[in-house]
């Protein structure tokens, strides 16, 4: 009895793997490079960059993370282009409050809902959108401006 091999549609399985890389590499360029940022990160004429001042979930010790991100209507979005699992976003999620710097002013922030997906994506315009897909980022932290500290 002969078996002909069945033709099928391609799999997508490299599709993570390549993420996984794109993941790795970006990872490896912000430890290397990220020391740059954390003095620009907030300011004025830096208004990519944020900085989202939150408490340790464990230790209670005050940390000051320099994260990509922008203003929406009622908060800020950051792309966590290494998932929902870093440190910061866990500290944010569990205390469910932060204190953010941005464009030189400070917020409290509050409300922080992890979207994922095309709910994601749908935060930012079409050029971010297309710069997030490519290295892989599916998630993202948005928060709720509950006061201006400055």
């Amino acid at each position: 009895m002969s078996t002909t091999p069945t033709l099928s549609a391609p799999s997508n399985a490299a599709a993570p793997q390549r993420q996984w890389l794109v993941g790795r590499i970006w990872h490896a360029a912000i430890r290397r490079t990220g020391w740059l940022i954390v003095p620009f990160a907030g300011r004025r004429f830096f208004p990519i960059w944020l900085v989202i001042q939150h408490v340790g979930r464990t230790s209670g010790r005050p940390y000051a993370t320099p994260v990509a991100g922008h203003r929406t209507n009622d908060g800020f979005v950051i792309p966590m282009p290494f998932g929902p699992h870093t440190q910061w976003a866990k500290n944010v999620l569990a205390q469910g409050s932060a204190e953010m710097t941005a464009s030189g002013h400070r917020y409290a922030v509050g409300d922080p809902r992890l979207l994922e997906g095309d709910e994601a994506l749908a935060q930012f315009n079409r050029v971010e959108r297309a710069i997030l897909r490519a290295f892989g980022t599916r998630n993202v932290l948005a928060v709720r401006t509950t006061n201006r500290l400055d």
